[in-house]
């Protein structure tokens, strides 16, 4: 592991932002692969089952959790962002890289464009137009709290 330095980091994010945390919501992604689309099948035959959206929902094995935050946007430094208001995805922490923001402070953000993920778009059977407005960050990049972010902010401040 180790830290990555912050030039590098901004060449390698897609978008780089400061904004406040308004609030976030638990998701679940369906990974739609031939594998799991046999699985229901299977399971269908054997307990008719008839609602493949409640199946694919609750089915652990086919599905991961991840937590989409509402980011109130307030500095661009790096991409296009449409909107004031963005969703970054990311996991839950605790072993799966996923960065644990608090509702209300203020975030710096390094991240990829959801759609450029490929597990997203491949794995998860997602298309881009799907992703679109969608941001991912995770604890190897240089995310942080705004109030620890003094030498990066200079930086991107030249």
């Amino acid at each position: 592991m180790g830290t990555s330095n912050i030039k590098t980091s901004i060449k390698e994010a897609d978008f780089v932002v400061t904004g406040k945390i308004l609030n976030s919501q638990v998701v679940q992604i369906w990974s739609d692969t031939s594998y799991a689309r046999s699985q229901y099948e299977a399971a269908q035959k054997k307990d008719t089952l008839t609602n493949y959206e409640v199946w694919k929902n609750n089915n652990i094995n086919f599905n991961i959790q991840l937590i989409d935050y509402k980011l109130l946007v307030e500095t661009v430094y790096k991409g296009k962002i449409q909107s004031d208001t963005i969703t970054i995805r990311t996991g839950f922490g605790n072993g799966d890289c996923g960065f644990q923001f608090q509702i209300g402070k203020n975030y710096l953000i390094y991240g990829k464009y959801e759609k450029n993920i490929k597990y997203s778009s491949e794995k998860l059977g997602r298309n881009k137009k799907e992703l679109r407005g969608i941001f991912r960050t995770n604890i190897c990049y240089r995310t942080q709290p705004l109030t620890s972010a003094q030498s990066d902010l200079e930086y991107l401040g030249k």
